[in-house]
């Protein structure tokens, strides 16, 4: 796993920042919503994700919900995009997907962090605190 991906992809779900990321070893980009960070029954952690461009494996038209397991991000980067939570039903039911130990969530309130270097992707959300950490 690439190093301080789980701080990254945290830091991403409180902070509302899209990432843009290469999976599975494919050489595409995706730039995915990360919504919802868990540990799957099988110890895998698991990252509901809303993607809104780039790559998909089957020719689906974005946007859509996704999973992706974190062992298998092989680069990510944070973009200087802060995305707006989809209110919809969808994302109730892509819920019922972590069923494990939820690690972060961007429903999780007080958990401002700010793990990205404001002076390169610019400040947090309005009404986020963002603290280093």
């Amino acid at each position: 796993m690439l190093p301080n991906l789980k701080k990254m992809v945290t830091s991403a779900i409180l902070n509302r920042r899209r990432l843009l990321i290469k999976y599975g070893r494919k050489p595409q980009t995706r730039v995915i919503e990360p919504y919802l960070l868990f540990t799957s029954d099988s110890g895998a952690s698991v990252l509901l994700c809303y993607q809104v461009r780039g790559y998909s494996s089957k020719d689906r038209p974005v946007p859509f919900w996704r999973p992706f397991q974190l062992a298998k991000i092989d680069h990510i980067v944070p973009t200087e995009e802060i995305f707006t939570p989809q209110n919809s039903k969808d994302y109730g039911a892509i819920l019922s997907l972590a069923a494990g130990q939820i690690q972060c969530s961007i429903d999780d309130a007080g958990g401002d962090y700010n793990y990205f270097n404001p002076a390169v992707y610019g400040p947090p959300p309005p009404g986020r605190l963002g603290r280093n950490s």
